[in-house]
C-alpha cells in the first residue's frame, strides 16, 4: 500500500476550512437539533433542543393500558460508546417485542411537549423541503420489532407529513407519510448487524426524495434518488416523537396507543438535525465532513481501512469491488485495472455488471485527500468460462392473447440467448403434429449490454389441442453454448364453473375488463348478483397484461403500487359470513400491501412484517383488531391460490394457500362495519390510497 503526502500549506488551508464546517444552531431553518454533548444524567427523561427553536422532548406518560407502572422501563439511557476508535455519548432507546403488560417490558420513547401550536418548528408543510440528518446505530435492524419501526416521527391519528423509519424485513430505511402509497423505501439495505451509520434524508416540494447513507461495512457512502413522491400535510398539535408515533393515541385497552405502541425503535442516537429546507451542496459536504470526523474517521492523511477483496465470478455475472477509507475527508477515488485508469470509476465501489473473460485481472484504487493519497492493495478478478448450455425454463400457451390463443407458445430460457439462433424456427420441434410457422423475439431491457440477446421468444404454431413436448436444439447463449433441451407444453382443461349460490362478487382477468388508453377503467362483476358490484378506477393506471401460471400465460390486471379501484354497491359486502377466493401473484419484497380492503371491517393483503406472509384481518365489535397471518408461504411474483373464510356460526376464521390451511382463528365475534368505508381493490378501503398493492 503506497502513501503520498502533500505540503503543510495544504494542511493549513484545509484545517482553516474545516473549522467553519459546523451545523449552525442559529440558522432559523434548523428546526430541531439534538446533541448528546450536554447530557449528563444516566436516564434521559428530557432532551433539550440545541437549535434556536427551543423545543423540549420528554418521556411521555405510560399508555392507558400499561399496568406495570414502570416509567423507568420507558426512559432512554445515556451511554458512552466507541466507534472506529472514537469515543462519544449516545442516547439508547431500549425495546422488547413483548406484550404491553409483560413484567420488565421495555419501550423507551420521547415526545415533544412544547410549541404544539401554529409556532411548532417541526410542523413542516408540503411547500417546504425537509432534510433530516442522523448519526445512529440500529440495534434491531431485522423484523423482530416489526416491519415498520418508527425512529423519528410526526405522525398522528389523521396526519403524517413525515416518519423516518426502518423496514425491518429488508432492512432498509423508509419514509412514511399519509399521501400516495404511504410507504416509500430508500432502495438501499442497511447492514443486518448493528452498525453506526450517518443517514441524510431529503425530500423537496416537487417530490424528489434522496437518501444518502454512510456505513463502513457497505463501502462508505451510497445514495438513491426517487422522483414523483407526493407530499403530505400535517395537523397542528401532533408531537414530534422518537421511538414510536401517536397514531391512534388513546385507543382501546387492547391497543392503547394505536400502532405507535408496536412500531418501535431499538437503537442508539448520537446526533439529529431537522431542517425545513434543502442544504446546498457545499453546506451538505461541510456537515458530512464534520460528522464523519466526529463519529467515524481518524483525522490525518488517507489510509485504506477496508481493502478491496479478490473475486471469482462466472462469466457474465456481476463483479463488485469496494473500499473503505479513513482519514480527514473529503475523499476522491480513482480505480485502475493494472496500471490503466478506468474512466468514470471514481466512487467507493467499482462494478462490472456482466464480467467477461477480458475483465479478468488486477484492480486497485487510489484514495486522495488534501493531505495526500494512498493506493489500495490489488484485488484479483478471476472469471470462470461459461460452459453451461441454455435450458428452457417454461413453454406456455399464451391464453392472454386475443384471436387464437392455442396458436402461440411463449418459450422462456434460463439465460440470455442469441436472438438470431433463437428466432430460427428450425431449432424447434413439437410432437402431436404441431408445426412451428414463425418465431418472434420478446425484447428485453434488463441487460442493455446485450441488445441482440433475449430471454424469451413467441412461437406461432398450428393449434395445440393436447399436452405436447417441445424440443429445442442449437439455440446459443452468450458464450456460444448450444441448447439441447426439452419442455412440456400443457393443454389447460376447464372443469366446471363456480357455483352462483350466494355469489356476490366475481372479477376475472379474462372477461369483463374494460381498457381505455392502455388503462383499465372498469372491471365488470360476473357474479350475476341482483346489485352489480363493478370495480372502477379511482386513481392510477392498472394495466391489462399477462402472467405465467403453471399451465399457461393468463390475462391479469396489474397494480403498480399507485393504483386502486372502488367496488360499487358496497353495503352488500358488509357480510358476517364470507368466503374469498383469490388467485394472484405479489411482490413479496413489499410488506404491508392491501389487496382487498373493506375497512374497518376486513382486509386481505401482505402481512405488515413480512411480504411473503398473508394477513387476513377483521375489526371485531368492541374495537378489537383480529389479525390472522399465514407465515411466509408466498414466493416472489409466483401465482398462489388464496382462500379466506369467516363463519359467524362457528365463530371461526381460516386462511388457506394452495389448498393447505395456514391459519385458524376462533372466537371471531361479530365484524364491526359501523365505520366501514367501502370495498377497495389494491387499497385498505375505497375512499383513500393506503398501503397500495
Amino acid at each position: 500500500m503506497k502513501r503520498q503526502l502533500v505540503s503543510i500549506a495544504s494542511l493549513s488551508i484545509f484545517a482553516g476550512s474545516t473549522a467553519m464546517a459546523q451545523i449552525d444552531g442559529n440558522d432559523p431553518t434548523l428546526r430541531l437539533w439534538l446533541k448528546t454533548d450536554g447530557l449528563t444524567e444516566p436516564q434521559v427523561s428530557v432532551w433539550e433542543d440545541s437549535s434556536s427553536s427551543g423545543l423540549r422532548l420528554e418521556v411521555p406518560p405510560l399508555p392507558p393500558g400499561d399496568q406495570q407502572n414502570d416509567l423507568e422501563n420507558h426512559t432512554p439511557r445515556l451511554i458512552n460508546v466507541q466507534n472506529a476508535g472514537l469515543s462519544f455519548k449516545a442516547v439508547r432507546f431500549r425495546q422488547a417485542n413483548d406484550p404491553l403488560n409483560a413484567p420488565g417490558h421495555l419501550a423507551d420513547r420521547l415526545w415533544q411537549v412544547n410549541k404544539l401550536d401554529d409556532t411548532d418548528p417541526t410542523h413542516i408543510t408540503p411547500d417546504m423541503d425537509i432534510t433530516m440528518i442522523v448519526v445512529y446505530q440500529n440495534r434491531a435492524p431485522n423484523v423482530t420489532l416489526g416491519g415498520h419501526q418508527a425512529i423519528f416521527a410526526k405522525r398522528g391519528p389523521s396526519s403524517c407529513p413525515y416518519l423516518f423509519g426502518l423496514d425491518g424485513t429488508k432492512p432498509a430505511h423508509e419514509l412514511i407519510q399519509y399521501a400516495g402509497s404511504v410507504v416509500y423505501g430508500s432502495g438501499m439495505n442497511i447492514p443486518t448487524q448493528s452498525e453506526w451509520g450517518l443517514v441524510i434524508f431529503n425530500i423537496t416540494t416537487d417530490g424528489t426524495m434522496t437518501w444518502k447513507e454512510y456505513y463502513a461495512s457497505r463501502g462508505g457512502w451510497r445514495s438513491n434518488t426517487q422522483t414523483g413522491i407526493p407530499r403530505a400535510g400535517s395537523a397542528i398539535g401532533v408531537p414530534f416523537t422518537i421511538g414510536f408515533h401517536v397514531q391512534g393515541a388513546g385507543g382501546n385497552a387492547a391497543n392503547p396507543w394505536g400502532n405507535g405502541t408496536y412500531e418501535r425503535f431499538s437503537g442508539d442516537i448520537a446526533e439529529f438535525a431537522l431542517y425545513n429546507r434543502s442544504l446546498t451542496a457545499e453546506e451538505q459536504t461541510a456537515v458530512e465532513t464534520e460528522l464523519l470526523v466526529k463519529y467515524f474517521l481518524q483525522g490525518g492523511p488517507p489510509t485504506v481501512k477496508t481493502q478491496p477483496q479478490s473475486l471469482q465470478v462466472n462469466q457474465f455475472d456481476a463483479a463488485n469491488f469496494t473500499v473503505v477509507a479513513d482519514g480527514t475527508p473529503p475523499f476522491s477515488y480513482q480505480w485502475r485495472k493494472g496500471d490503466v485508469v478506468i474512466p468514470g470509476a471514481n466512487g467507493t465501489s467499482y462494478s462490472i455488471p456482466s464480467a467477461d473473460l477480458a475483465d479478468a485481472g488486477s484492480y486497485t484504487v487510489v484514495v486522495s485527500t488534501l493531505l495526500g493519497s494512498v493506493t489500495s492493495d490489488p484485488a484479483v478478478l478471476t472469471v470462470n468460462t461459461d460452459k453451461t448450455a441454455p435450458a428452457v425454463q417454461s413453454a406456455l400457451l399464451d391464453l392472454a392473447t386475443t384471436g387464437n390463443p392455442l396458436n402461440n407458445v411463449v418459450v422462456t430460457f434460463t439465460e440470455l440467448v442469441d436472438q438470431a439462433s433463437a428466432t430460427d424456427r428450425s431449432r424447434y420441434q413439437i410432437d402431436q403434429g404441431v408445426t412451428v410457422d414463425s418465431v418472434a423475439p420478446v425484447p428485453q431491457t434488463s441487460n442493455p449490454a446485450f441488445p441482440n440477446h433475449v430471454f424469451a421468444v413467441v412461437l406461432s404454431v398450428s393449434p395445440v389441442t393436447a399436452t405436447s413436448q417441445l424440443t429445442v436444439t442449437g439455440v446459443k447463449d452468450r458464450a456460444n453454448n448450444a441448447s439441447s433441451a426439452n419442455a412440456t407444453i400443457l393443454y389447460p382443461v376447464t372443469e366446471g364453473v363456480p357455483s352462483t349460490q350466494n355469489l356476490v362478487l366475481w372479477l376475472a382477468g379474462d372477461v369483463g375488463v374494460e381498457v381505455t388508453d392502455d388503462r383499465v377503467t372498469r372491471w365488470v362483476d360476473q357474479s350475476g348478483a341482483e346489485n352489480p358490484h363493478d370495480a372502477t378506477v379511482v386513481s392510477g393506471k392498472p394495466k391489462m397484461t399477462s402472467a405465467p401460471f403453471p399451465n399457461a400465460l393468463h390475462p391479469v390486471v396489474r397494480f403498480d403500487g399507485s393504483s386502486w379501484m372502488r367496488v360499487a354497491n358496497q353495503p352488500d359486502l358488509n357480510l358476517q359470513d364470507l368466503s374469498i377466493y383469490l388467485v394472484a401473484s405479489v411482490d413479496t419484497t413489499r410488506p404491508s400491501r392491501n389487496w382487498l380492503g373493506n375497512w374497518e371491517g376486513w382486509v386481505l393483503g401482505s402481512a405488515d412484517g413480512n411480504g411473503a406472509s398473508i394477513k387476513w384481518s377483521h375489526w371485531q365489535v368492541g374495537n378489537v383488531y383480529r389479525p390472522l397471518e399465514s407465515g411466509p408461504v408466498l414466493e416472489n411474483n409466483v401465482p398462489a391460490y388464496i382462500v379466506g373464510t369467516i363463519d359467524s356460526t362457528t365463530q371461526t376464521k381460516t386462511l388457506s394457500v394452495n389448498g393447505r390451511v395456514r391459519g385458524t382463528q376462533t372466537g371471531t365475534g361479530t365484524i364491526e362495519y359501523a365505520t366501514s368505508r367501502g370495498l377497495g381493490i389494491g387499497t385498505l378501503f375505497d375512499d383513500a390510497p393506503t398501503q397500495l398493492l
